[in-house]
């Protein structure tokens, strides 16, 4: 295994999750312990996965999902209102 170096931006790790069936959500309280505190919930069950408490990094949520399971794309139900399987054409 080669080791290259992950980019840790906001968008980059929230396109990556969500190729990958995650999500990143940010923690909206405006208290000077959560700024730039994040979790990573699964999208099939929207179990939090990483920083339960909103204490996960972006750069720790850019290492979990190198080894994350893929649980594939997450699609938005606005986008796609009828859709009951997961199939990719």
């Amino acid at each position: 295994m080669s080791i290259r170096k992950l980019s840790v931006g906001e968008t980059a790790v929230r396109s990556r999750a969500k190729r990958r069936g995650y999500l990143v959500t940010r923690c909206r309280h405006v208290y000077p312990l959560n700024l730039d505190q994040y979790a990573l919930v699964r999208s099939t069950d929207n179990e939090v996965v990483l920083g339960r408490h909103f204490e996960a990094t972006l750069e720790q949520i850019a290492v979990f999902l190198e080894t994350a399971p893929d649980l594939g794309p997450v699609f938005s139900e606005r986008r796609y209102p009828n859709y009951t399987e997961r199939t990719i054409c």
